[in-house]
Parts: C-alpha cells; sequence; structure tokens
C-alpha cells in the first residue's frame, strides 16, 4: 500500500476530529508553558525522521527530564496520549485495512503515520497560540 493511499486510509478511519482537538489543546498548553520553539521543531523533525515510536516517546521523556516546563503536564499528556490513544487506534485501524482493502500493512507504518500526523497538528497550534500570546 502505498503512502498516500494509508494517509487517506488512516485520516477515513481514525477520529480525526478528537486527534486535532487533543492536537489544538496540547499546542496551547505548550505555548502557554513558553516551551521552546526549538523543542517543539526538534519534536517535529524526530518523528518525521524515524522509523520507530519509541525514538519519539524517548525524546519527549528526556526534554521531561531536563526541563520543567515538559513536567508541567505537557509532555505527560504527549506520552499518554502515544501510548494508549495512538496506539490502540492503530489497532483498529490495522484490521480496517484488513477488512475492507485486504491488504496487509504493519502496526508499526500505522502507528508512525498517526504519530506523524498528531505531531504536525500539535505543532501548528503550538506556533498559532505561541504568536497569539506574544501579540498580547
Amino acid at each position: 500500500m502505498n503512502k498516500l493511499f494509508l494517509l487517506k486510509v488512516i485520516k477515513e478511519s481514525a477520529d480525526t476530529e478528537r486527534f486535532y482537538k487533543r492536537a489544538k489543546e496540547l499546542g496551547k498548553n505548550t505555548a502557554e508553558n513558553n516551551i521552546e520553539k526549538s523543542q517543539v521543531s526538534n519534536l517535529e523533525n524526530i518523528a518525521n525522521s524515524t522509523f520507530k515510536v519509541s525514538d519519539v516517546v524517548d525524546y519527549i521523556k528526556k526534554q521531561i527530564a531536563r526541563d520543567e516546563r515538559w513536567r508541567s503536564g505537557v509532555g505527560e499528556e504527549l506520552l499518554d496520549l502515544i501510548n494508549q490513544d495512538l496506539l490502540i487506534k492503530s489497532e483498529g485501524i490495522q484490521e480496517n485495512i484488513k477488512t475492507k482493502y485486504h491488504e496487509d500493512v504493519s502496526r508499526r507504518e500505522i502507528q508512525l503515520q498517526l504519530l506523524r500526523e498528531f505531531i504536525h497538528s500539535f505543532a501548528v497550534n503550538y506556533e498559532y497560540y505561541r504568536v497569539k500570546r506574544v501579540q498580547k
């Protein structure tokens, strides 16, 4: 299954409105906690370049350990979302692809694509709320 078709199927199968709402909330909270732009950019770069969800999880854990602002709840919320919602959602998407399209796609590939989409929305919302906060 090619990447664009996989992305389309994931967007159809995932509860995109709920994920977007969570990305918006987390992006806003991250901006309000004064987390540096470079840290969010690095998170997005890691998500887009890795082949393992655990690389993103490890980056977030490292930020939580290093920076009090990440310990304010943002880091743990991101970890919970990745370790629970995204991983559980990927199982349903995998079954949907198998049943509807008779294709076998690895759960890891689905998880990575879901993660990348979520982190992208999170980063966009972070940027938006960071600029709004500075303008006040």
